[in-house]
């Protein structure tokens, strides 16, 4: 009509392969995938970033209560180990204290069995006897706990001066006779009296010859008693 000619304009563009300015891949011929990523390095470059302050936080504190927790179910083994070792122990030596205890009990008990089966002899044991059997017993070298072996004779109060007498003129191992001798201490009266007649070593127990044990006049006589 009367106005101006239209123009149209028709251009190809035509886009090499690779990269464009707005993240697209081109294929060859110019054609290109809207939302391709491009390959390799190209593409760790526009890959967004995400936030890691947060996500990296939480990682560190699990590992370090991992750790914690670990290390504490190593401290209960270990501990736990160590009592069971302990108590092993003890149990052993608690055995071998009993078993030693058993053996020292069972040796006075034999010692006490013999003593019985001389004194039961259908003659009275002379002193020299006494000595003999004691020294027989080679208690030095087999049982080394028991120092002394006495005897106490269990003598009536209307005996006790014909007693005494007995005692002095005593020859079998002394020619002698202990004519000191005298039952000790006469305290308080009484029916009888358990005196130390026969003791060995007498060089160490001379001391104790003619003790009435019966007094109690202090420990060390108690003891003696019980021997």
């Amino acid at each position: 009509g009367g106005g101006r000619p239209r123009v149209q304009v028709h251009a190809e563009i035509a886009v090499p392969v690779g990269l464009d300015p707005h993240g697209v891949v081109a294929e060859p011929g110019g054609h290109a995938r809207a939302g391709d990523r491009p390959p390799g390095d190209a593409a760790a470059q526009v890959a967004p970033l995400r936030p890691q302050g947060h996500a990296g936080a939480a990682g560190c504190a699990a590992g370090l209560l991992a750790g914690i927790g670990l290390s504490l179910l190593t401290g209960w083994y270990v501990a736990g180990q160590v009592r069971a070792d302990a108590r092993a122990a003890f149990d052993q030596e608690a055995h071998e204290i009993d078993r030693a205890i058993a053996s020292r009990l069972d040796s006075y008990k034999e010692l006490l069995w013999d003593l019985r089966g001389l004194f039961h002899a259908p003659q009275p044991v002379t002193r020299r006897q006494f000595r003999d059997f004691v020294d027989s017993l080679d208690l030095e070298q087999r049982n080394p706990a028991i120092t002394t072996v006495n005897y106490g004779e269990l003598v009536a109060s209307a005996d006790l001066e014909r007693f005494e007498r007995r005692v002095r003129n005593d020859r079998s191992l002394d020619p002698a006779g202990y004519p000191a001798f005298k039952v000790f201490p006469r305290r308080q009266p009484r029916p009888t009296h358990e005196v130390l007649v026969y003791l060995e070593p007498f060089a160490s127990m001379g001391a104790s010859f003619g003790i009435d044990m019966t007094q109690r006049p202090s420990a060390r006589f108690e003891e003696l008693r019980r021997s």
